[in-house]
């Protein structure tokens, strides 16, 4: 693999996931914490989050 050059910056996130599951109704429930680390130089104005079911 190619090398990325110093203009490349790998951003993470940790996850924190809250999950409920009752087996009767077949309901799933919770929330989840997201801290996103930018490790750019460049601020970012906004961040795109998708949910998939």
């Amino acid at each position: 693999m190619a090398s990325q050059g110093k203009n490349f910056w790998q951003n993470t996130a940790d996850y924190n996931l809250k999950i409920k599951i009752d087996p009767k109704t077949r309901l799933l429930t919770g929330s989840e914490d997201v801290i996103y680390y930018n490790n750019s130089p460049d601020t970012l104005k906004e961040i795109s989050y998708s949910a998939l079911s």
